[in-house]
C-alpha cells in the first residue's frame, strides 16, 4: 500500500448500533449540559439543575469508562483518519471542560467560593460547547 493510500484510507466503519448509541449519548450530554446551564437558579429550577447535573456526571462517567475499551473498540475515545488530531483534541478538551464544570458543582453547598468557581467553569464549559459546534460545522463544510 502506498503511503498516500495509507494516509487517505478511511477508518473502519462503525457498526450502525454503535453510531446510534454514540448519537444518543451525545444528544443526552449536550442537552443535559445546556439544561443544567439554563436552570442554574434557586427553587424548582435549582432542583432541576442538580438532577440534570447528576445525569451529566453519569454520562461523563460512562464515556470515561468506555475509553478503557481496546484501541480497536468502537467506543474508544480517540479516533484515526482525516482530521483525527482535531477531533481527538476537541474531544479531550470538551470532556475535561464539561467534567470540570459538572464536578465543581458537587461542593457548591460548601460556600460562595465554590459557587463562584462552579459558575465560572460552567461558563467556560458553555463556551467550549459553542466552539465545538462551530468547529464541527466548519469540519463538515470541509
Amino acid at each position: 500500500m502506498h503511503s498516500d493510500q495509507a494516509r487517505t484510507a478511511a477508518p473502519p466503519a462503525i457498526p450502525r448500533r454503535g453510531r446510534v448509541c454514540a448519537r444518543i449519548w451525545h444528544a443526552l450530554l449536550a442537552g443535559g449540559f445546556v439544561v443544567a446551564y439554563l436552570t442554574a437558579n434557586e427553587g424548582f429550577f435549582g432542583t432541576c439543575h442538580e438532577v440534570v447535573g447528576i445525569g451529566v456526571l453519569g454520562l461523563l462517567a460512562l464515556r470515561l469508562v468506555s475509553t478503557v475499551i481496546p484501541a480497536g473498540g468502537r467506543l474508544g475515545l480517540l479516533r484515526s483518519g482525516r482530521h483525527a488530531w482535531k477531533r481527538n483534541a476537541m474531544a479531550i478538551v470538551l470532556l475535561l471542560g464539561v467534567l470540570a464544570a459538572t464536578a465543581s458543582g458537587i461542593p457548591v453547598a460548601d460556600g460562595p467560593a465554590a459557587l463562584v468557581l462552579h459558575a465560572r467553569l460552567s461558563t467556560l464549559g458553555m463556551a467550549l460547547v459553542s466552539l465545538h459546534a462551530t468547529l464541527m460545522v466548519l469540519l463538515i463544510a470541509d
